[in-house]
């Protein structure tokens, strides 16, 4: 199965953080034999410098909405990561209707806006509404923002927000599931399949079939670990303590 990764942000073009969040994002697939991690370059701030295609195999480069239908023709499912250009994610859903578009929320530039008290740099933060708007799943990264996402009423749309918090690399990690408050060992296969399930809930509560969403909880699942469902406790050495 083949999943874009759209992004504007690769090293060495680098705005914020997003950057490093793909670089993470394709290194836990290496090798994957099920899913191939497809990057997309939006080239609408800068051109990829010539090197690109060594530094990023298989690396697609794409405009604006005019290289949607090409550049996707042959893609499953899009994980969209672009806080500019709005008008390309609306066009991969008119293109390809039917391909699961989960759009990763690094942050509400909306809360921006009001952070900066209104600078130019965010004024048009009312376009990111677009991306929503469109989308068939919105992660964003904490229970703070999924609160503001709802208070700026983008939850009118029919995109279903879900907090998967931001990935790291810990050394080590250990997972208990908390069952009759007996503690078991729980596989990483199992929150994948705990992801899978609610997003498979709101498929089908849409009356819509997706042949990939198993395939989607493996990816979904990397971002994080932490869902924060009530049964479920990380114990991470690498934080030093316990996350309900």
């Amino acid at each position: 199965m083949k999943v874009a990764l759209l992004t504007n942000e690769m090293p060495p073009i680098v705005y914020g953080g997003v950057a490093t969040w793909i670089l993470n994002f394709m290194e836990m697939f290496e090798g994957d034999p099920d899913i191939e991690i497809v990057p997309v370059f939006l080239a609408q701030l800068d051109e990829p410098p010539d090197d690109f295609p060594k530094r990023y195999p298989g690396i697609r480069v794409i405009h604006g909405p005019e290289d949607i239908a090409t550049t996707f023709s042959d893609i499953d499912a899009c994980i969209n990561n672009l806080w500019v250009a709005f008008d390309t994610t609306k066009s991969i859903k008119e293109y390809f209707s039917d391909r699961l578009l989960i759009t990763v929320c690094h942050s509400l530039i909306r809360m921006e806006h009001l952070t900066n008290m209104g600078g130019p740099i965010t004024k048009n933060y009312f376009e990111q509404e677009i991306t929503f708007q469109y989308s068939d799943v919105v992660v964003l990264i904490s229970n703070s923002e999924l609160e503001h996402y709802r208070s700026f009423g983008y939850d009118k749309y029919a995109a279903t927000p879900q907090v998967i918090y931001n990935s790291y690399k810990p050394n080590k990690i250990h997972v208990e599931f908390k069952v009759n408050n007996i503690d078991k060992p729980i596989d990483k296969r199992i929150i994948s399949k705990m992801i899978a399930s609610l997003i498979s809930r709101f498929l089908d509560a849409n009356g819509r079939n997706f042949v990939l969403l198993t395939r989607l909880s493996k990816f979904l699942s990397i971002m994080s670990f932490i869902t924060h469902p009530a049964d479920l406790i990380i114990n991470d050495p690498y934080m030093n303590n316990k996350i309900r």
